[in-house]
């Protein structure tokens, strides 16, 4: 509720939060240029005061240069230049800034940055098969459990629970769709609402997956669970009581694992389908 508030102590103190954790994120890698990362972290703190000026024609502004990053992020892939995925990661946290608040953004930096580490440090051996039939077993439930709680501890951090009293909830009193009405200050369509507000949360969860699979992080574990999580919730839903909040919950939480399994399920199968070409390159050049 702070960092999204127009006043200037709040404004101030978006700004602290989205050049710092910016700055945290892009020096993550100690090989990092602090110039570039000093650059990066200024530019990402001018959201937060140009999103309170409450003006279409800023709004506009920030909306297309970040349709302009999107656009060089292409160009360096077609044309197989470095640092393609970095400027696209970067615009959808500008976009999660805009729409959801410094918090929102940087915090979803923080996560990004210190995940990947742990999965290329700390998680390393759990990619390692073992000997241990009774380790394999912890091992393989582990990859399945880490991404799916990770995920959930990162959306819960954005604000969508009801605090410590009551973790389990969500609670629509602390939901925001501010950011709906970015570009469209007097009456936004509720598309323009569902493309502002939703979908920078929705391009952020697939950056997700899509973090573990560029680490090679097998994901067929976690589809399972999230199945067997589906059933029970559906199996749950249809012998609860007719009470509103608890159904309200439930039915975000079977949504939740819809769009996950179906996220998952397409990086698996993409996977799959680029191994089978691999193969089949190997196999043609022998």
């Amino acid at each position: 509720m702070f960092t999204q508030s127009d006043e200037l102590d709040a404004v101030i103190w978006s700004v602290v939060i989205a050049f710092t954790f910016t700055l945290i994120y892009a020096s993550r890698f100690r090989n990092g240029k602090w110039p570039t990362s000093f650059a990066i972290a200024g530019g990402m703190a001018t959201i937060p005061v140009l999103i309170a000026q409450n003006s279409n024609t800023v709004d506009w502004f920030l909306i297309w240069t970040l349709l302009a990053g999107v656009a060089a992020s292409l160009a360096l892939r077609v044309l197989n230049k470095p640092h393609s995925y970095s400027v696209f990661q970067y615009c959808a946290f500008a976009w999660l800034t805009m729409s959801w608040g410094a918090w929102g953004g940087g915090i979803s930096m923080i996560f990004f940055g210190s995940i990947e580490s742990l999965m290329n440090r700390e998680w390393s051996y759990l990619k390692e098969k073992t000997d241990s039939k009774f380790s394999e077993f912890g091992r393989h439930i582990m990859l399945g459990i880490l991404p799916i709680g990770i995920w959930f501890a990162w959306w819960a951090t954005l604000g969508q629970t009801d605090g410590i009293i009551h973790p389990r909830d969500i609670d629509p009193g602390n939901l925001f769709l501010r950011g709906g009405y970015i570009g469209d200050r007097l009456s936004p369509s509720n598309n323009w609402v569902f493309l502002m507000g939703a979908c920078p949360v929705i391009l952020m969860g697939t950056l997700w997956w899509n973090l573990f699979r560029r680490n090679s992080w097998p994901l067929q574990m976690a589809f399972l669970i999230l199945s067997v999580r589906l059933a029970a919730l559906a199996l749950q839903l249809s012998v609860s009581p007719n009470l509103p909040r608890l159904v309200f919950k439930m039915g975000w939480d079977m949504l939740f694992c819809i769009m996950l399994l179906t996220v998952a399920g397409i990086f698996i199968l993409y996977d799959n389908w680029i191994s089978k070409n691999q193969k089949a390159v190997i196999s043609e050049g022998q």
